[in-house]
């Protein structure tokens, strides 16, 4: 059984993400890099995008989970690749595994819910 990747680009000169349902395919080169995005039969390479990949995982609200998303007002973690797994961290919380988080929070009867994107807003992780 094979699972279709998911992929979303962020624009980085436009400060937007690529297309209105953000999902396009992706190169992926020998050592798991995106390197190019293409969608509406444009292609971007990865200089001028922010390839982000979808996680697997969805919010409380049933939002996709994708890179560089940031989760939780309280703790206000991004979600990122560490090491080939998906993972959370923030200034306040170290590397640990996004699957252990998400059932932590739910666990503590606080579902975590995305508060935005890495890209459009670093200043939520301040």
């Amino acid at each position: 059984m094979s699972k279709k990747l998911e992929f979303k680009a962020w624009g980085k000169k436009l400060k937007k993400y690529i297309g209105e349902d953000f999902l396009g395919q992706c190169y992926i080169n020998m050592d798991g890099k995106p390197v190019w995005f293409a969608h509406n039969g444009f292609t971007y390479v990865e200089h001028l995008v922010v390839i982000e990949q979808y996680t697997g995982f969805k919010d409380k609200n049933m939002v996709k989970i994708f890179e560089n998303d940031i989760i939780d007002k309280k703790y206000r973690v991004r979600v990122i690749r560490h090491h080939g797994c998906w993972c959370v961290t923030s200034k306040y919380v170290e590397v640990q595994s996004l699957y252990k988080w998400l059932i932590k929070r739910i666990k503590a009867g606080v579902p975590s819910e995305i508060i935005g994107n890495l890209n459009q807003d670093a200043s939520l992780l301040k």
